[in-house]
């Protein structure tokens, strides 16, 4: 395999999932939007863009965003959020590797929150956005949130790092954090939980309060590989109950008609597969 002029990360099974259903809706997003509307695109954690998988190469959302994009012939920008300048640096060859030089792309070296709020302070009136919504840890704020499914027409792909949540739920230091995190302190109530309780219970109260933003809030349980124990949930956010249906075929076509990820365990069932968008 030739030598890359950008750098790759290794490429997890669940990771690869994600990307996969983000690709495969955001595509019929810009085509069902992009009829009509100019558009934006923002990835919130943009990473470093590559994936190394059996000497393949695969990109991250921010590069199958602007590829899509540009398939379609929209008009669209986007803006790639990282704090890394490294992260930033390295999207930037891939961008030119893949001669995706030439869309409206914004770098952003920035706290997401921070550069979110300082957009919506300047600008009110933002055409149709999709955001990405993939942190490192679980420092995202319900009142941005709710800012950004003001924006009609908005959507949300968002991942909730449901057990580093849960692990350091009780951590006195991270009180402010979590209490930013669900908008309410109604979470304390759940740190004497355990098991299958103290998951529903983080995840209800979490779905409750996005349901205070959008109309149909919809989640899809991830699993580790090999250990059955669910690692983070994948949100989805909209006004529109179309984006729902959409969404959630997206997840079952890449997930062998379910809407759980369980590794190497997908023949197996659990008590969260019926539950989704209210």
């Amino acid at each position: 395999m030739p030598t890359l002029p950008f750098e790759t990360w290794p490429y997890e099974e669940q990771t690869k999932i994600k990307h996969q259903v983000f690709a495969d809706y955001f595509d019929k997003w810009v085509k069902i939007l992009g009829k009509y509307h100019k558009l934006n695109y923002i990835d919130g954690f943009a990473g470093c863009g590559a994936y190394k998988e059996n000497d393949q190469i695969h990109f991250g959302s921010p590069v199958l965003a602007a590829k899509i994009v540009k398939e379609n012939a929209k008009d669209a920008a986007l803006m790639i959020i990282d704090k890394k300048k490294k992260n930033l640096d390295n999207l930037k060859k891939i961008f030119e590797h893949e001669n995706l030089s030439d869309m409206k792309i914004i770098p952003i070296r920035e706290e997401f929150d921070k550069t979110i709020n300082e957009l919506l302070n300047k600008q009110s009136n933002l055409a149709p956005t999709f955001f990405f919504i993939d942190p490192w840890g679980f420092k995202i704020k319900h009142e941005t949130i709710k800012r950004i499914m003001q924006i009609d027409k908005s959507e949300i792909f968002l991942n909730f790092m449901y057990n580093a949540v849960s692990r350091f739920l009780s951590l006195k230091k991270l009180e402010p954090t979590n209490t930013e995190l669900f908008g309410t302190d109604r979470w304390k109530g759940l740190m004497t939980l355990k098991g299958d309780k103290r998951e529903k219970g983080i995840v209800n109260l979490y779905k409750a309060q996005l349901e205070q933003c959008a109309e149909y809030v919809y989640y899809f349980p991830m699993e580790f590989p090999h250990k059955e124990r669910t690692y983070y949930y994948l949100f989805h956010l909209t006004n529109h109950w179309k984006g729902c249906s959409i969404m959630k075929s997206c997840f079952a076509h890449f997930n062998q008609g379910r809407t759980v990820y369980r590794g190497d365990r997908s023949d197996q069932r659990t008590l969260f597969e019926t539950e989704g968008a209210r």
